[in-house]
């Protein structure tokens, strides 16, 4: 049987063996209530660990981890591109060529002869 200070801190019941059969059959029915999402989560382990790490350690596995690992290689690097391409796109457009200056400049003097032919 726990004590009140066990029950008030907060031990837990599953450490706790009792001889008798009224907190028997509790911890059983909460047993059972916790078995359940218990066994529901163990395929979804199952499934990770072909994913993750592999169970294969022979050729086979190693293959699979070196495909894994050349799909992963290659999604880095097509990321690595776009992003690239994407600054690149994004610093071309906000910065301006020594062509740009030279064309701007001309139309400035253009524009200046306009006005002063005109006075």
């Amino acid at each position: 049987m726990t004590t009140l200070d066990d029950k008030l801190l907060g031990e837990k019941l599953q450490y706790y063996y009792s001889t008798s059969e009224d907190e028997d059959s509790d911890h059983e029915d909460k047993d059972r209530g916790r078995g359940a999402p218990a066994s529901s989560s163990t395929p979804a382990e199952a499934e990770l660990a072909g994913e993750g790490i592999s169970v294969n350690t022979g050729p086979k596995g190693v293959i699979n981890d070196w495909r894994r690992f050349k799909q992963l290689e290659t999604e880095q690097r097509e990321e690595q591109c776009r992003e690239m391409e994407r600054l690149i796109k994004k610093l071309s457009m906000s910065c301006r060529s020594h062509l740009d200056e030279e064309e701007e400049q001309q139309k400035q003097k253009d524009l200046q002869e306009k006005i002063s032919g005109k006075m």
